[in-house]
């Protein structure tokens, strides 16, 4: 009899998950795309507004000893990096704001569905209360799991675009350098405008002189 129960409740229980799901997938996918568009435009703007080690470590120079910025964010350590500044930027404004949905999410489908009267009816079926709140665990579990995945998916390729914009400003750099170097090299053989004035005004007075 109990085995029967259990055929009879796994369809429930997914059923629920499914539903409990869909009720919070759109709120997931915004804060998704929210979490890593935020993440994105840190470290793109952080390799454009500081393309130097030098300027990053003016950077580090001016966050450590901000005192202020330590007690509300915590340690500000290897902020003249991409990630360092990205996490110092983001860390704390992205996890409180997934914290009040991931809050607001469970109270939706826990206490909302139980004043609306819907989650009498999800127990009056083939479930049992400790079954049905599992169900719609995993369901926040999988929503979380949306929110993670289109975070790192929009981190990567932020990553990757930053990575090939401080290459592409290296090479620049490189190809820079060696023409200067024959600029310099050539400025300083040949001789200069008055230098070589001079020589034609003296050549000429001595030809002047000898006819």
């Amino acid at each position: 009899m109990s085995a029967t129960v259990t055929e009879v409740a796994a369809p429930v229980d997914v059923a629920i998950a499914r539903r409990a799901f869909r009720q919070i997938r759109t709120g997931a996918t915004i804060c998704g795309l929210v979490f890593g568009a935020t993440i994105a435009s840190s470290a793109i703007s952080y390799v454009s507004s500081f393309p130097t080690e030098a300027s990053r470590q003016q950077v580090l120079a001016v966050t450590a000893g901000n005192t202020s910025l330590a007690v509300l964010l915590g340690p500000l350590n290897h902020v003249d990096t991409v990630g360092g500044y990205t996490f110092y930027k983001s860390w704390v404004t992205l996890t409180s704001i997934g914290a009040i949905w991931a809050t607001l999410a469970a109270t939706k489908l826990f206490r909302g569905e139980e004043d609306s009267g819907r989650w009498s009816l999800v127990l009056s079926g083939a479930t049992r209360a400790s079954r049905a709140t599992l169900a719609t665990l995993v369901a926040i579990a999988a929503a979380v799991a949306v929110v993670t995945l289109e975070t790192l998916a929009l981190t990567l390729l932020a990553t990757t675009r930053s990575g090939t914009v401080t290459a592409s400003r290296s090479t620049v750099a490189s190809r820079r350098r060696p023409s200067d170097a024959c600029a310099t090299a050539t400025r300083k053989s040949s001789p200069s405008p008055d230098a070589s004035d001079q020589g034609a005004i003296r050549s000429s007075r001595m030809r002047s002189r000898t006819r």
